[in-house]
């Protein structure tokens, strides 16, 4: 169960790295967009429009347009980083914490059962009943608290591959409308030029 919980939180680490590094590039991608932009923007001066006639006020629109573009992008890498990369990194790391602190105090039960368990062992058949007694009963008793915590971390680790799922789901359709939103504002902004094309 922990190896599987570990290699699906390296997993969701990976993809939070990506996301980044998908969103770095976005953004230098959008950045060159932007200037390709500047100079259509620049065809609405007079030297162009000496040169262009009618045509260069409106291809200079179409810059403003494109330019408008480039920002809806950057909106939509900027919620890429709000709704999916940095939630799922908080989410793995919270669970990490939260999963240490179980095996912290399950190795704890493990080692009280067995330094109990060798202190049994260890009693001379001489020994007294009530002292056999008294430490039979401290095994009982600790080797029921390492498998309550075993059961614990088991039913905790299945838990978290449950949440996993959702959160993942979560994240990714949040993506996916933000990827929405921004086609259909691009879509809206085109058609208003459409005419002028």
């Amino acid at each position: 169960h922990h190896l599987r919980f570990a290699a699906l939180r390296n997993h969701l680490q990976k993809l939070v790295d990506k996301c980044r590094t998908y969103c770095d590039y976005g953004n230098s991608y959008s950045e060159k967009g932007r200037k390709f932009c500047k100079l259509l923007v620049s065809l609405q001066e007079d030297t162009w429009t000496q040169r262009l006639g009618d045509v260069a006020p409106l291809l200079s629109n179409f810059g403003f347009v494109l330019d408008e573009v480039q920002s809806y992008r950057e909106g939509v890498l900027a919620s890429l980083e709000t709704t999916f990369a940095a939630p799922m990194e908080e989410f793995v790391e919270r669970e990490k914490q939260h999963i240490k602190s179980l095996k912290s105090d399950l190795q704890k039960a493990g080692e009280d059962y067995e330094a109990a368990l060798a202190k049994f062992l260890a009693l001379k058949n001489s020994s007294d009943r009530e002292t056999r007694l008294s430490r039979e009963t401290d095994v009982a008793m600790l080797r029921r608290k390492f498998e309550i915590h075993r059961y614990d971390v088991v039913v905790e680790l299945n838990s978290l591959a449950s949440k996993k799922k959702f959160a993942l789901c979560e994240r990714v359709c949040s993506a996916l409308y933000a990827y929405l939103g921004y086609f259909h504002q691009c879509h809206t902004l085109l058609a208003t030029i459409e005419p002028a094309v």
